[in-house]
This record gives C-alpha cells, sequence and structure tokens, in this order.
C-alpha cells in the first residue's frame, strides 16, 4: 500500500487541503484510499481533539504527553487500510512540518523512517513563494503581537530557520528514503 504523508508548510493552503480531504473522504473509499483519521476525532489520552490531525501532532510537539498514543493511533489506522485492501492512505497534517522542532524531528524519525520498511511512502508539500508566507503569516498570527515590526519579525523567523523550504524537505527525504535502493 502507499502511504502518502501531505506535510503542509506554513501559510501554504495545508488547511483548505485538509478540508478538502474530509470533505471528500468517503468518495476516497470507494477508489480504495483511506484517508487517515478523517473523522478528525484524535483521542489523545484522556481528552478528544477534534479540531483535526494537524492540532495532535501540534499537541504532541510542545507537550510529548501523547507520543505513544499518536504513534499506536497511525500505525492501527495503517494497519486497518492495508486489511480493508486500500490500495492507498493518506495523512495530510500541517504540523509535521517541523523544521524547528528538534523532538517533531526526532518523533518523525522514529515512527516514519519504521514505516518505509512496511509501506511505499511519499511525501507530499505544497510550498509558495516564501515572501507571501512570511506575509501572510504576519498578517494572520504576528501583527499584534510582536511589536517591533514585520522587518524584525521575519529577520527572527528567518534566522530560527521557519521558512527554510530546502531543509525541511531534505530532512524527510533523508527519513523517507534511507537506505533505499536508489536513494
Amino acid at each position: 500500500m502507499r502511504f502518502i504523508i501531505h506535510i503542509g508548510a506554513p501559510k501554504c493552503g495545508s488547511t483548505t487541503v485538509q478540508s478538502q480531504l474530509n470533505t471528500l473522504s468517503q468518495s476516497f473509499n470507494a477508489k480504495s484510499i483511506a484517508l487517515i483519521d478523517s473523522s478528525f476525532d484524535w483521542q489523545l489520552g484522556n481528552r478528544s481533539c477534534r479540531s483535526g490531525p494537524s492540532i495532535a501532532w501540534e499537541e504532541l510537539f510542545t507537550t510529548r504527553s501523547s507520543l505513544g498514543v499518536l504513534e499506536a493511533r497511525l500505525k492501527s489506522s495503517l494497519r486497518a487500510a492495508a486489511s480493508a485492501g486500500m490500495d492507498f492512505a493518506v495523512l495530510s497534517a500541517e504540523n509535521l512540518w517541523c523544521t524547528n522542532r528538534p523532538e517533531g524531528r526526532v518523533f518523525i524519525e522514529r515512527v516514519f523512517s519504521k514505516l518505509t520498511n512496511i509501506y511505499d511512502v511519499r511525501v507530499v508539500a505544497y510550498v509558495r513563494r516564501q515572501d507571501w508566507a512570511l506575509e501572510s503569516a504576519w498578517k494572520q498570527w504576528f501583527c499584534k503581537a510582536f511589536t517591533e515590526g514585520f522587518e524584525s519579525w521575519v529577520s527572527a523567523a528567518i534566522a530560527n530557520n521557519e521558512y527554510d523550504y530546502y531543509s525541511e524537505l531534505c530532512f524527510w527525504q533523508d527519513v523517507v528514503c534511507e537506505g533505499k535502493p536508489g536513494s
């Protein structure tokens, strides 16, 4: 089974991709495509997270309390898709883009590198011009909270590698392709 992972770069349309995938999830099943946890009801420990998979991943990276639960849920969902005869499984979670989150990288290396031995794993990412992404992030998230101005915020974002598309994609390539013939 091919396992397609959509890792959304910030401010590059990931929420729209996730919304459309969820809307179309029923028609995917008829085409042998499983949308992993399309119910958007992730059980994390003793509570539910109903805002979508990306929020579950974000919580994992910030609290680390749900690491085992999330790993088990992902593996269980993939086994269920394979058992149901699905040709494809799709996971779309924008917070799997984790350039500046070392704890996220550790989890991704641990879990997703193992999955490459079982499934044909492919990674998809949509990006946009970094200046447009930075401007959009500033307008949505930071203009009210960051008092030093746009230029200072952009400098800080660049220093933190927050929009370093190349490094993120190289990281995922290493995780997904390491040890495979022709990689």
